[in-house]
């Protein structure tokens, strides 16, 4: 084995063990998840500016969670 061998190896196995970062993922309340305003059933958001708010929120908070090391119980 040469060093990109190791190097390829070694890295299949970190992201074999290590935790892999995802979406927040959101459930239908029958309100918007940013605003609160009614939306119709399935829906999570009334409007393209609310989800995108939306999910800034949820990077900011991940970064947060990361940055202190903070996790959800």
């Amino acid at each position: 084995m040469d060093e990109a061998d190791y190097a390829q190896a070694n890295t299949e196995f970190l992201e074999s063990v290590l935790p892999r970062k995802h979406k927040p993922v959101a459930q239908a309340t029958g309100f918007c998840l940013y605003c609160g305003e009614p939306v119709p059933p399935g829906k999570r958001w009334c409007d393209e500016e609310c989800h995108a708010e939306w999910e800034e929120e949820q990077r900011i908070k991940q970064r947060k969670e990361g940055q202190y090391g903070l996790r959800k119980r």
